[in-house]
């Protein structure tokens, strides 16, 4: 009885799961089939007479994570992380497979908690399998829409796994509809197929169905931390989805912006053409309160009106940098062309940058100071005959521009910022496409944009004849 000897029986047990998870796993005397289903009765005889949800989480995720790599071919987990060209993500089919089979365990355990005496039981395992799940979706890599014809060549099953995927939250999605029967039938069939025609621009993607189911069975079994962790999964998710290399930016923002389209077109039609009557059970909100709710759309509206605003407002300052401001050609220093985590592009690094550090020291204690107490200031460079801009001062935010005397070469000021000690000088990558590296190694200098109020624009690189790359 009490707290001391359950929290050291917690500690042991998972202590030992730890040690047999591990003994186990590198037993390699023993083939891995046997040692998993060990490893599966070891964690069912700990899961049922574990007290406490914590050593439950812990125990179900583990043992499920040492079976699916005991499991995996040739053992190789972390071959995920080397998948780097789309046209080989059948090489991940391992993954997709397991990730579906978590989640339809997590879908099935989830509704059969919901309707159990005893949840605390079956909570702790719904969630070691919604979390596997959106673990392995995340490390699998997605291909785009457009990629899919060229994969249904090389791996068919690939493509009915990403379709059991996308199917999945339409199949909830109308299961749990059909349980409220206050909802108008055009609802309870409407929405599972404008969600089925939204799924097909996230085919490739299962991370997102995956989130979407867990958002949908948040909203209808009233569990409120599902909902949370349905949101942050399809924000990290659609944040993996921006470095996604085999897209462009306007063919991933022609997906998204479609499929939000569809998805808000298909909401207004099913609520003008809905009955009026609400909706109870199974954790569904009544459809007349939201009716009753007009700054839900307000709101709704008022978030697309600021970041439209937003970003229309960066890119017409931008436009307006690269059309009026004046042109600064500054040397680089050696870099580095080739990046792993993002495919090609010219790591840059500037020589003002170098001749920066050491201006510092020299510079006044009191500009010195106050460079490094704002975290940057401003270049003062000044051109040379071929018109190479070099430094020759600086200035910190606040302090008195220089200014150019009549017969001098230009005089620009740029803005510049410190990151650790380190300046960086408007951007420290210029992209281009894949496989074009060693015609970017001839580049030699930068030209910029600069307006007069020292922002800048990289806009070109150029080779050492100054002769546009």
């Amino acid at each position: 009885q009490g707290d001391i000897p359950r929290e050291l029986g917690t500690t042991l047990m998972a202590a030992g799961l730890l040690m047999t998870g591990i003994g186990l796993f590198i037993m390699d005397g023993i083939q891995p089939e046997i040692r998993a289903a060990c490893m599966l009765l070891a964690g069912l005889l700990l899961y049922v007479f574990a007290a406490g949800a914590a050593l439950r989480f812990f125990c179900a995720f583990f043992v499920l994570a040492v079976v699916l790599a005991l499991t995996w071919p040739n053992h190789d987990v972390l071959g995920l992380l080397d998948v780097q060209d789309p046209a080989h993500a059948w090489i991940a089919f391992p993954a997709y497979l397991r990730l579906w089979w978590f989640g339809a365990g997590a879908v099935l355990v989830l509704a059969v908690g919901s309707r159990s005496r005893d949840p605390a039981l079956w909570t702790p395992l719904a969630w070691a399998l919604v979390c596997l799940a959106q673990m392995l979706a995340w490390l699998a890599p997605a291909p785009a829409l457009h990629g899919l014809a060229g994969l249904w060549q090389q791996a068919p099953m690939l493509i009915v796994i990403w379709l059991a995927c996308a199917v999945l939250p339409v199949l909830v999605l109308a299961v749990m509809l059909s349980r409220v029967s206050e909802l108008a039938r055009v609802v309870r069939i409407g929405a599972p197929v404008a969600l089925a025609v939204a799924s097909l621009g996230w085919m490739g993607a299962p991370g997102i169905a995956l989130a979407l189911t867990w958002l949908i069975l948040g909203y209808a079994l009233a569990k409120r931390t599902l909902l949370v962790f349905g949101v942050f999964a399809l924000l990290a998710y659609l944040a993996r989805f921006y470095y996604q290399m085999d897209s462009t930016l306007l063919q991933k923002s022609w997906v998204l912006g479609a499929t939000g389209c569809w998805l808000l077109l298909s909401w207004y039609v099913l609520r003008k053409i809905a009955r009026p009557a609400g909706a109870t059970g199974a954790g569904w909100r009544k459809t007349a309160a939201h009716a009753r709710r007009p700054w839900r759309e307000v709101g709704l509206l008022a978030g697309l009106v600021l970041i439209l605003v937003v970003a229309n407002t960066g890119i017409y300052q931008r436009e307006q940098i690269l059309a009026t401001g004046q042109r600064v050609v500054l040397a680089l220093a050696p870099v580095d062309p080739r990046s792993l985590m993002q495919g090609d592009y010219m790591a840059l690094r500037f020589a003002v940058a170098d001749q920066l550090r050491l201006r510092l020291a020299r510079e006044p204690a009191d500009i010195a100071e106050k460079i490094k107490a704002q975290q940057g200031g401003y270049l003062v460079l000044q051109a040379d005959e071929q018109g190479v801009y070099h430094l020759i001062g600086l200035r910190p935010r606040g302090g008195e521009q220089v200014a150019a005397r009549a017969g001098d070469l230009p005089i620009v000021e740029l803005e510049f910022r410190l990151r650790s000690g380190k300046p960086r000088i408007v951007t420290d990558a210029w992209f281009f496409p894949e496989g074009q590296a060693t015609h970017f190694e001839q580049a030699r200098y930068g030209a910029f944009r600069v307006d007069g109020k020292g922002r800048g624009l990289l806009t070109q690189m150029l080779d050492d004849q100054f002769a546009p790359l």
